[in-house]
């Protein structure tokens, strides 16, 4: 311990790292969202740069906020992990420890996750193993690559990223394992492949029609059609596996259950970044993380063009950070983001250095908004989302969120003209059918007392009538 010891602070001491003081606040490049119409409009940030970190990283792959504050990062080309204090300065290092009475070492670690007891674990990539440690950073165990008869022939284990749920079960992606997510139980026994990525329907159709004009030699060169692996994972409080899928999937991102079913709700469109079919901001996203807080929100962080993407837990897009380069708070190549103190903080790979973002007024009124709809607070909640409307006229969700407000409190005629601003056209015929339900009742009602004033009208004149005729016929019999 004493020998771990001075290793540590020899190398906190030699670890060069500076937290920037707080940045002036300089707006990203772009900030926008997408309409009904997928038109991008502009939209005021959600996100700010606060400050950031600079340290001697070599090709960082992975950070994770862990409960006490700390934040813990792959330093993938140093073959170590580096420990942040809650105040950004160095708690130590970790690359050398004692394993079973022997001196063993990291080597390539490519991701890192802390459970709520604040263990650690990591993948040790070039290892092929997963090491746990203890809060103080002492070796617990090490688990190597899965063994089963249900493992394919050709099955390569490359542990990248891991997570670790409430349960002790441990989820492992990594490059070319197509199987699905990798699952061991608490103790380390590998119990099963969760999900399965699905591939886009399009290009197993673009596959099959080149296969059929192709010769036998150009078919047996092509590439097999396989499922697309999984690239990152994160879990929320509940265990559902957030995951950042491969380029061949139906979707980029996905959210799982334990049985490995893909539930993650869509909204009006799937969360895919910027599509595709508009050239206005690039095209196709391709994701590196994704990172789930307390709220239900989620964001991924985009590579090649350092953008944030953040959604609510039904799938809607609530706001992009969007800003690239080398400048403070943009991304040159950004490999990972998580949740930290109610604030995203984002690893660059590039620039060896992470970002701390905070919310900003605008970013706050639409969590608390969501927050206080899924409270059953709808009439608070509609006061918040017209504040976000003020803030931006153009936000489709601000008026959709005022519409189900207005619904949940039982004001359907209302509720429509809100969700025609919105262009939501599922919940506007939600809002419909339930305002004709009304005007029918009450047409219904005045319609049944008309009807009922006029039967009791005939049979008032009826009988009125015969009586008169018998009136009328005593008279006459008397006057004979």
């Amino acid at each position: 311990m004493r020998r771990k010891t001075a290793v540590l602070g020899v190398l906190s001491a030699l670890l060069a790292f500076a937290a920037l003081p707080a940045m002036s606040g300089a707006a990203p490049n772009e900030s926008y969202n997408y309409d009904f119409f997928q038109n991008a409009d502009p939209a005021p940030p959600a996100y700010m740069p606060e400050s950031i970190w600079e340290g001697d990283l070599k090709d960082p792959e992975d950070l994770h906020a862990g409960p006490d504050g700390k934040i813990y990062i792959a330093d993938t080309g140093n073959d170590r992990i580096v420990v942040l204090n809650e105040d950004w300065s160095v708690y130590g290092t970790l690359s050398e420890f004692m394993n079973g009475g022997e001196p063993d070492r990291l080597s390539g670690p490519r991701g890192v996750f802390v459970t709520a007891d604040n263990r650690l674990y990591v993948a040790d990539t070039q290892n092929g193993r997963i090491v746990e440690f203890d809060e103080r950073l002492e070796f617990v165990r090490a688990i190597g690559a899965p063994e089963s008869d249900i493992l394919r022939k050709e099955f390569t284990y490359i542990p990248s990223k891991v997570a670790v749920d409430r349960t002790g079960r441990i989820f492992v992606v990594g490059p070319g394992m197509y199987d699905g997510i990798v699952e061991f139980d608490a103790q380390g026994k590998f119990d099963s492949f969760i999900g399965v990525n699905k591939v886009n329907p399009f290009t197993r159709i673009s596959d099959l029609f080149w296969r059929r004009i192709m010769t036998r030699e150009q078919r047996a060169k092509m590439a097999l059609f396989i499922p697309s692996e999984f690239l990152n994972i994160d879990l929320n409080e509940q265990g559902f596996i957030y995951t950042v899928n491969g380029l061949n999937s139906d979707s980029p991102l996905g959210i799982y259950n334990a049985n490995g079913v893909d539930i993650m709700k869509t909204g009006r469109a799937k969360p895919v970044g910027d599509y595709a079919d508009n050239g206005t901001n690039g095209g196709k996203s391709t994701f590196a993380d994704i990172a789930v807080n307390g709220r239900g929100f989620y964001s991924a962080v985009e590579t090649a063009r350092g953008r944030i993407f953040t959604y609510d837990r039904e799938g809607r897009l609530m706001s992009i950070y969007s800003r690239s380069g080398d400048t403070q708070g943009a991304f040159k190549h950004p490999a990972a983001i998580d949740y930290w103190n109610d604030r995203l903080i984002v690893l660059d790979k590039a620039l060896g250095r992470v970002t701390v973002l905070g919310k900003t007024e605008y970013g706050e009124l639409i969590e608390q908004a969501v927050g206080l709809y899924e409270e059953g607070k709808f009439k608070e909640a509609a006061e918040v989302w017209k504040k976000v409307s003020r803030l931006n006229a153009n936000f489709e969700p601000a008026y959709a969120g005022i519409g189900k407000a207005l619904l949940g409190e039982g004001d359907a005629k209302e509720a429509m003209k809100y969700f025609k601003l919105a262009n939501d056209r599922e919940q506007y015929s939600n809002a419909f059918k339930k305002y004709r339900k009304e005007v029918l009742r009450n047409v219904f009602g005045r319609v049944m007392n008309i009807l009922l004033l006029a039967a009791a009208a005939v049979f008032v004149y009826r009988k009125f009538s015969a009586l008169r005729r018998r009136v009328r016929g005593e008279e006459h019999e008397a006057n004979a």
